[in-house]
């Protein structure tokens, strides 16, 4: 039907809500008066203000006001341009109505001439031959073929992008996040599946961030992790995913094909990327990282099964000193290593290589000092620090116990002493291991290490945990009362992560019980199930006559709840995380609350 002959209002489109403004356009067909050439579109726009009736519009010409928000576009049946309004080339970056002609609409129509929406996303040539991104609103012309609305979508898909990027991304590093490593995962999966290859995930967690992120703070600790970023990427092959799972735990996805030997390979580059140090700040700061890997289909055909897989090697490699761990491998640092550990471990006692942080505790009800926790660590030459646990057992092997135990010992009281002398008579605490709890010697390290530095034996306290004592329940309690007939104070670590016996608690002579965190840190909420539970410890250990210390205090709502529930001692990084021995004394300098002095 001819445009001059139609009597009626078609409705273009829907309202277009115009970016940035508060008004509508409706795009409208209407009857063209003779006087219209045949060229013209016929198209018209008319502005609806919210809340205002819409008044009849007239047709606008093809040099209209160039804040129109939408162009016109008439096509044939085919989807192919036929004729434009000034706006919609201007859209496009043309500068000839001619440039546009029987360019393409894609997506618009089905084969068979059927119109597949009204309203939808599509895509024009610009005249540089670039894609431009559009919003569509389509209706039939009267006589035959279509009538266009199109928007600048860019900034919608702009948008999106952004949207996209703040869902699958971490925002503080860029890298992947949780969400978009297991899509990609799960498609990695499915296509070693389909090839019957191999494909392995590798769980990454980052060693001693957590004190930086404590003793320097959080700005610090985001600028580190922004560094390490691109230091994991470049140890990855162009296919490799890495992605930020939270915290400072990472993770990286190898495709298939990958065999184990090409994934043990990526764990000992990316442990060789993270050894040199990091300058933030003007602070030289050093990680380590630990690595598990685990493999589909070896360890498992399902994501949640690699992972765990990966997770708990990746806790064994923090005992490895290699760094990585493939899951379902013996956990030994092996007899080629062994020797050498050992080698390094002598030297480092006699050239007092291992070194004592320092943690203090507080009275929950005064905030005075009470005391410090000793903490062994090995900073060792080529595999950064290394946590008790990862030497001990070589050194047990090695016979170097006793040695060790000595200046263990030695450095803890040395250290007291130094604070009698600023004046400050401080207990001081040392964990004990399963294994010098077996050291027949034991008593006598202690016993000489009390004489040689002065210290009175109530102000020395000796940790152990529920899991050595049950390596040997009947001699540990043996050791543990003869440490405590010297005078020695003793305490169990880590009460509840164990076997949480009362039992225990009736025959082990001990002084104190250090409750873990897992039952502190939930006391952030008001209520809930966790002050029941701490309520029920705190209430046997003051029956057996037992002090209790909160472990794992990182907030002032924390401490409060513990100090209400009856703890009398708290311990955790709101009031310092562990510490080297001269930052122990500065600290202690300029603890607000007071400290326990000695008497003048």
């Amino acid at each position: 039907m001819p445009l001059d002959t139609a009597i009626s209002l078609m409705l273009l489109a829907a309202f277009v809500a115009v970016i940035g403004g508060s008004c509508l356009l409706a795009a409208l067909i209407v009857r063209v008066p003779p006087e219209v050439p045949a060229t013209a579109t016929g198209v018209v726009l008319a502005s609806l203000e919210p809340q205002q009736s819409p008044q009849l519009p007239s047709v606008v010409p093809d040099d209209a006001d160039s804040g129109r928000a939408a162009g016109l576009v008439a096509t044939d049946a085919d989807g192919r341009i036929i004729d434009t309004d000034q706006m919609a080339r201007r859209m496009l970056g043309c500068s000839a109505h001619g440039e546009l002609l029987a360019s393409f609409l894609p997506d618009l129509v089905d084969a068979d001439g059927t119109l597949r929406a009204h309203a939808h996303e599509g895509q024009l040539l610009s005249a540089d031959g670039g894609a431009c991104h559009v919003d569509l609103m389509v209706v039939p012309r009267p006589d035959s073929g279509w009538l266009v609305a199109i928007r600048d979508g860019g900034p919608r898909r702009q948008r999106l992008n952004r949207l996209e990027q703040m869902a699958l991304h971490d925002p503080l590093t860029g890298l992947p996040n949780r969400v978009l490593f297991a899509d990609r995962a799960e498609q990695a999966m499915a296509l070693a599946e389909r090839r019957d290859e191999a494909c392995a995930i590798l769980m990454l967690d980052l060693d001693r961030f957590k004190q930086v992120n404590d003793t320097l703070g959080h700005d610090i600790g985001d600028l580190l992790l922004r560094a390490v970023a691109p230091r994991l990427t470049e140890a990855l092959r162009r296919t490799d995913t890495l992605a930020r799972l939270g915290g400072d735990e990472f993770a990286v996805l190898l495709p298939p094909p990958t065999s184990a030997d090409e994934a043990v390979e990526v764990a000992r580059r990316l442990v060789q990327a993270m050894r040199p140090q990091f300058l933030i700040e003007g602070f030289s700061l050093g990680l380590g990282v630990s690595i598990g890997i685990a493999l589909r289909p070896r360890h498992g055909n399902e994501l949640d099964a690699l992972l765990r897989s990966a997770d708990e090697a990746m806790y064994a490699a923090k005992r490895d000193v290699l760094g990585y761990v493939l899951a379902g491998q013996p956990q030994d640092l092996g007899v080629i290593r062994r020797p050498a550990l050992r080698t390094d471990l002598e030297r480092a006692i006699e050239a007092e290589g291992l070194t004592i942080h320092f943690q203090p505790k507080i009275e929950a009800a005064t905030r005075s000092v009470a005391g410090f926790e000793g903490l062994l660590r090995w900073d060792h030459p080529v595999y950064g620090r290394l946590q008790p646990d990862m030497f001990l057992p070589v050194a047990e092997r090695a016979r170097l116990m006793g040695p060790l135990t000595r200046f263990v010992l030695d450095e803890c009281l040395k250290r007291q002493r130094e604070w009698r002398a600023h004046g400050y008579r401080l207990e001081v605490a040392v964990n004990l291991a399963n294994f010098w709890l077996r050291d027949e010697q034991l008593i006598d390290h202690v016993r000489q290490a009390l004489a040689s530095w002065g210290t009175a034996p109530a102000e020395l306290t000796l940790d152990v945990t529920e899991g050595s004592i049950m390596a040997d329940p009947e001699r540990s309690r043996q050791q543990l009362q003869r440490l405590r007939e010297l005078g020695c104070r003793v305490a169990m670590d880590d009460f509840g992560t164990g076997y949480s016996s009362l039992t225990h608690l009736q025959r082990l002579p001990l002084d104190e019980i250090k409750v873990h965190r897992s039952f502190v840190a939930p006391l952030e909420e008001a209520d809930g199930p966790a002050r029941v539970v701490l309520r029920s410890i705190v209430g046997i250990a003051h029956g057996l006559g037992l002090v209790t210390t909160a472990e794992g205090v990182e907030s002032e709502q924390v401490a409060r709840s513990v100090a209400e529930l009856g703890c009398e001692r708290l311990q955790g990084f709101l009031i310092a995380a562990p510490m080297g021995a001269d930052e122990a004394l500065a600290w202690l300098h300029r603890w607000a609350p007071g400290v326990s002095r000695a008497a003048a």
